[in-house]
């Protein structure tokens, strides 16, 4: 349902988001999460499957974020699911 399609899960190591990414993968779509700590990006990729790929990214770093997006360049779906107060602005100020 979802081949060819690319998926950015922002917070998607645990909970909501790591749930949303298993059902996106399990979907067909390739799927990149972060989470704030190599480990834990890594944990969450393998735990999603193989057409998902974990990156380290403190979401909290605007600068970061962006540079992690540019990497990942086009994609269809983006869920942004991070908890415990890591706003980092208006969803309508983000590019």
């Amino acid at each position: 349902m979802l081949e060819e399609r690319r998926a950015v899960v922002i917070g998607g190591t645990s909970g909501i988001g790591l749930a949303a990414a298993i059902e996106l993968c399990r979907a067909g779509a390739q799927v990149w999460v972060t989470g704030r700590t190599p480990d834990k990006a890594a944990a969450a990729a393998a735990t999603i499957g193989d057409r998902a790929t974990g990156h380290a990214v403190d979401a909290r770093d605007a600068m970061k974020l962006q540079a992690f997006l540019a990497r990942v360049g086009e994609f269809n779906h983006l869920i942004v699911a991070l908890g415990g107060g890591s706003a980092i602005g208006a969803f309508k100020e983000l590019d």
